[in-house]
C-alpha cells in the first residue's frame, strides 16, 4: 500500500510481490476477498477510511491477513508544516509534510512517523486562509522497546497572523512511560469554533528514558504521524 499525493489529492497505489497476482480491496474496514473491488488503477481517497487489500492467485487469497492502512481527511491536508526543531533524518516518513498527508501511522516504527530525538515537536501549519477550527488532534506512538515514548503533553495554539497565538487547549498524557506494549494515542483538544489561519502544535518530549528502562537516562524519542485539524 503506497500513498501518493497528486495535485492536492490523495491516492493509493497497490502492488504485490507475486507476478500476475490480482489485488482486491475494501474501503470500509471490512475484510476483502474476490467478491470485492478489483484493483486496476490508483485509488483516490476522498474521505476518512480504512483501506484493506489482499493478493489473490487462482481465486485463492494469499496470506493470513489483509494489508491495512488508515487515512484521515481534514482541513490541514496537504498544507505546509514548519518545524522549530528538525525531524530526525532517520525518521522522515514520506517527507517534510508527513504530518498533513492524511496517512495514519501503524505499529511499524519506521513507516509514516516523524521522529524527534530528545527534542520537543513544535510544528506550525499555514492553512492558507482563515478557516473555522474547533478540534485538533496529534497522533503519537509509544514503543518502549525502541525508546519511543508518548509526549508528556500536547499544546495547541491558533493564530490569524502567524505572530500572535492563543492557546486553545493542552492535553496531558495519561499513559505510563513504563507501559511496555506498543500504544498509538490521539491527543485531542476540542474547543469553541474559532477562525484561524495558523495552527501551532507543541508536543513535550519525555526527554530521557525512564528509570528501569534499558536506556535509562539516555535520550528518548517522540514519534508523531498526523496533525488532524477539524
Amino acid at each position: 500500500i503506497q500513498p501518493i499525493s497528486r495535485d492536492g489529492k490523495l491516492y493509493v497505489q497497490l502492488s504485490s510481490e507475486i507476478p500476475g497476482a490480482s489485488i482486491y480491496y475494501t474501503l470500509d474496514g471490512s475484510e476483502p476477498g474476490i467478491g470485492n473491488i478489483k484493483y486496476e488503477q490508483p485509488v483516490q481517497i476522498q474521505a476518512s477510511t480504512i483501506l484493506k487489500a489482499v493478493t489473490v492467485v487462482n481465486d485463492k487469497v494469499m496470506g493470513m491477513k489483509a494489508a491495512e492502512q488508515s487515512f484521515v481527511m481534514h482541513k490541514a491536508l496537504g498544507k505546509n508544516v514548519v518545524y522549530a526543531t528538525p525531524v530526525s533524518r532517520y525518521y522522515m516518513a514520506d517527507g517534510p509534510n508527513s504530518l498533513t498527508d492524511g496517512v495514519r501511522g501503524t505499529f511499524a516504527v519506521g513507516k509514516y512517523w516523524h521522529g524527534f530525538s530528545g527534542n520537543d515537536l513544535v510544528a506550525t501549519i499555514d492553512l492558507g486562509e482563515e478557516t473555522l477550527v474547533q478540534k485538533i488532534t496529534l497522533g503519537c506512538l509509544q514503543n518502549y522497546r525502541d525508546w519511543i515514548f508518548l509526549p508528556q503533553s500536547v499544546t495547541y495554539e491558533i493564530s490569524i497572523d502567524g505572530k500572535n497565538f492563543i492557546n486553545v487547549g493542552t492535553v496531558n498524557n495519561n499513559i505510563s512511560p513504563d507501559e511496555k506494549n506498543p500504544v498509538i494515542k490521539n491527543f485531542t483538544a476540542n474547543f469553541s469554533a474559532q477562525h484561524a489561519r495558523y495552527i501551532r502544535v507543541t508536543a513535550k518530549n519525555l526527554g530521557e528514558c525512564p528509570k528501569g528502562h534499558p536506556g535509562e537516562g539516555k535520550t528518548a524519542w517522540l514519534f508523531a504521524d498526523e496533525i488532524i485539524v477539524e
